[in-house]
């Protein structure tokens, strides 16, 4: 239906963005911290399963089995749908406080899962199948959760919430920019753009409180770095991302944007925290951060590269990250890191 066509597709490429955002927006602002901490970790275990279920099942897409002309094209295997099963993963934690918006919810589920059938990248056997995914491993998180209080032995281990609540936002942030760029969404230029608005928003920063930016740096941003340079993790951040994008494949851009973004967040989180046995060359980190961050950065990685690849890209920069490496100045790992592991892969 020609009218129906564009709100479509700009369901099926933004909407998903869209609601999500608002989603971890309405979290923040009801201050529901440990459904912030689980939902994000069952987004990210709904994706890497509805991934590697791709290629086990190895379905091509409708319009490489029907004789039709879809709206749009996609990467990779048809099923499960990875849309629906991401959308769908959140559903069983909209309870308590969020009870009241599950089936607005459940609503918007319905619309992403039935846009990817409309726009014909699915069937709708890939799109029943990925909602029967994310909603089970949301369901077995939330039952994991109420069983062994997952965010209890968080909090007992994890003293400081706020770098935790920091690193959880640079993961979301890499994610991102990511999932734009896997869509073309975003393009160089735009990074660009963002980066200089983002310079001079840090610079106003240091003279003027600026409303909502005020209360995002106060959330998430370092009391050192508010000082000094206001936003200084997302401005090198989208800095990693755009060099990587210019000098990179797009698929190894997009691999060493994952390793920087899962493996830096992973290796803070848990190592500054649950870490033990500490480096003989480096005191503030530790061995179990290290070899945890590099497992999660292979398993994002994973998704772009071969897992071998995505190994042995994820182990150099991560080695390299743990260095704190200073020419003059330090060198930033949200730079440091995507640029390594995307050299090492254009090599291998």
């Amino acid at each position: 239906m020609p009218w129906l066509n564009p709100w479509m597709l700009f369901l099926t490429d933004f909407g998903l963005l869209f609601g999500v955002i608002l989603f971890f927006i309405m979290l923040l602002d009801k201050k529901l911290t440990e459904s912030f901490i689980l939902i994000t970790l069952t987004f990210l275990s709904s994706l890497e399963a509805s991934f590697l279920l791709k290629w086990v099942f190895a379905s091509p897409r409708p319009y490489e089995t029907w004789n039709i002309i879809a709206l749009k094209t996609a990467e990779g295997f048809s099923f499960p749908s990875m849309h629906t099963a991401f959308v769908f993963s959140a559903l069983p934690f909209f309870t308590g406080r969020l009870r009241r918006y599950r089936w607005m919810w459940f609503l918007f589920a319905i619309l992403i899962g039935w846009s990817r059938v409309y726009v014909g990248v699915h069937y709708v056997s890939d799109v029943l199948g990925g909602a029967f995914l994310g909603y089970g491993l949301g369901y077995l998180i939330l039952y994991l959760e109420n069983k062994y209080k997952i965010t209890l032995w968080l909090q007992t281990h994890i003293k400081d919430e706020f770098e935790l609540r920091r690193q959880i936002g640079h993961a979301v942030i890499g994610v991102g920019i990511i999932f734009l760029n896997y869509l073309d969404l975003i393009s160089p230029r735009m990074l660009l753009w963002v980066l200089i608005l983002g310079g001079f928003l840090s610079l106003l920063s240091l003279r003027f409180e600026i409303p909502i930016i005020k209360n995002l740096l106060a959330y998430f941003e370092r009391p050192k770095h508010c000082k000094t340079f206001p936003g200084r993790g997302s401005f090198y951040m989208v800095l990693g991302a755009l060099l990587s994008i210019l000098l990179f494949p797009k698929t190894i851009a997009l691999a060493a944007i994952a390793i920087m973004a899962i493996g830096d967040s992973t290796t803070n989180i848990l190592g500054r925290y649950l870490g033990k046995i500490y480096l003989p060359y480096n005191r503030k980190k530790t061995l179990e951060g290290a070899l945890m961050g590099i497992g999660a950065a292979s398993l994002a990685a994973f998704f772009f590269v071969p897992f071998t690849t995505a190994f042995l890209a994820s182990a150099a920069a991560l080695f390299v990250e743990t260095w704190d490496l200073k020419i003059g100045i330090e060198l930033d790992d949200n730079v440091l890191v995507p640029l390594v592991a995307g050299g090492v892969m254009v090599w291998l």
